[in-house]
């Protein structure tokens, strides 16, 4: 999940550091420590064109500035994902962080939850393709119509998911890069 504030300095804590103990007999045992959780939001260098618009309508947006400074250079950001793999989440502790952030009194006045847009359908008809020769026939359409084989790529994944399809875009970026390493070559 990708969060965006108006201030590279926001810190948001998740949760403290709590003891988990067990009943043993008549003893408390430690358990296990569930490790406090606190985000910081960074400078997000150049914010996203989808994000600007969510960001530039929070409280105080552009509040304190110079005539000449552009506020979204200020602005902070912090992607769940990347954090879960710096800090070695569980898919537990990524849901946790994800909820708290959602049910955060925060959300919509400190930073905002920004999804990145959905990918454009490759070109008009795509979805009327199907069978077993999916793949092939929009690989065929992708060459002749110069599009983009990572957009149809990000397109599938992010709706049907068809593996051959996928494999088929792979397969004419690969085609592409050794065209382009022959021509260098040459």
């Amino acid at each position: 999940m990708y969060l965006i504030s108006r201030s590279s300095g926001l810190t948001m804590p998740i949760r403290d550091r709590k003891p988990h103990y067990i009943q043993v007999g008549n003893e408390m045992i430690l358990d296990h420590v569930d490790e406090a959780i606190t985000l910081q939001f960074r400078l997000a260098g150049n914010v996203p064109p989808y994000a600007r618009e969510a960001v530039s309508k929070l409280a105080n947006w552009g509040v304190g500035l110079g005539d000449t400074e552009d506020p979204f250079t200020r602005c902070g950001a912090v992607d769940t994902e990347i954090e879960a793999e710096a800090n070695g989440w569980d898919d537990a502790t990524v849901e946790f962080v994800n909820n708290a952030l959602i049910k955060s009194g925060s959300n919509g006045i400190e930073f905002v939850i920004i999804e990145s847009p959905k990918a454009a359908k490759p070109f008009p008809k795509y979805d009327e393709i199907v069978g077993e020769q999916k793949a092939e026939q929009i690989a065929f359409y992708v060459e002749q119509l110069g599009i983009d084989p990572g957009q149809v790529k990000q397109y599938e994944l992010e709706n049907d998911r068809d593996e051959a399809t996928i494999a088929a875009m792979d397969a004419l970026v690969e085609k592409q890069n050794e065209d382009v390493i022959e021509v260098i070559s040459a």
